[in-house]
């Protein structure tokens, strides 16, 4: 249960700053569309209920949408830290 909280945390802070830049567009998601997908998640978590971990991992890849964003706005050490604690919370959220 803590995890879940935590990362929620995490992803809500990512979705701040992915909001931040709408002028870009990688593997075919906008950071729009990144944003509907994390709130799409933060609400699932919120409801204690199963989350695609997969398609969260894929938007935090290295070369990924919320990396690509980091580098645009300036926000690559933030993304360094918040994908490493999403690395780890994602790992002990049960499917």
């Amino acid at each position: 249960m803590k995890s879940n909280k935590k990362l929620i945390s995490t992803l809500e802070e990512v979705n701040d700053l992915v909001k931040q830049n709408d002028n870009i567009s990688w593997g075919g998601l906008s950071p729009v569309e990144t944003s509907k997908d994390l709130e799409i998640a933060i609400n699932v978590l919120k409801d204690k209920k199963s989350i695609d971990k997969k398609h969260l991992q894929m938007l935090f890849a290295p070369t990924g949408l919320i990396q690509e964003c980091s580098i645009v706005i300036n926000w690559e050490k933030e993304y360094l830290r918040l994908s490493g604690q999403f690395d780890e919370l994602i790992l002990k959220i049960n499917d």
